[in-house]
């Protein structure tokens, strides 16, 4: 039986973010002083550029991942995939599944997201399929914990701004 070269990649891909998720090798964040007392506690990352032929790059993100406080979001604000293809995503989600500490995801779509054809479906559709959000567009709201939290969004690449060199 023959595997193909895309599936293999992903297999391979899967393996590698399920292992840097059991085993990271930085020490896990410390927990807030006064943990009861919070109301709400957030993370933001910006640019994960997750990219399909940087597997570095997805550890260090696994192990960002990690590293972070359990919190009740973390907001990827733009920028989540390098060029928004489907690979792209799928590390990303299943490196979220797998590693993320926080009891809500929020993504946002950036410009590097929008690269690739469909790249707004793509978005919405793996969104979706692995967060508990109900999203019909690139932007959205979600309230946690009494607090809302306005996500927006890119919908499209203008022709008139410069698209980035590797999209």
């Amino acid at each position: 039986m023959v595997i193909p070269l895309q599936k293999f990649a992903a297999l391979f891909a899967s393996i590698l973010i399920l292992f840097t998720c059991i085993f990271p090798s930085v020490p896990l964040a410390q927990e807030p002083a006064d943990a009861e007392a919070l109301e709400l506690c957030f993370t933001v990352i910006a640019d994960t550029h997750i990219e399909t032929n940087n597997l570095t790059w997805v550890n260090s993100f696994n192990k960002a991942l990690k590293a972070m406080p359990k919190s009740d979001a973390l907001a990827i604000v733009g920028d989540c995939t390098m060029n928004g293809q489907e690979m792209e995503y799928f590390n990303l989600f299943v490196s979220l599944a797998l590693c993320n500490r926080a009891d809500n995801l929020l993504p946002a779509v950036g410009n590097h997201d929008m690269c690739a054809a469909k790249g707004k479906d793509k978005f919405v559709r793996y969104t979706n399929q692995f967060t508990d959000n109900d999203v019909d567009d690139v932007y959205y709201y979600k309230v946690i914990n009494g607090y809302y939290f306005i996500v927006l969004g890119m919908e499209k690449i203008y022709s008139k701004l410069p698209k980035p060199i590797h999209c």
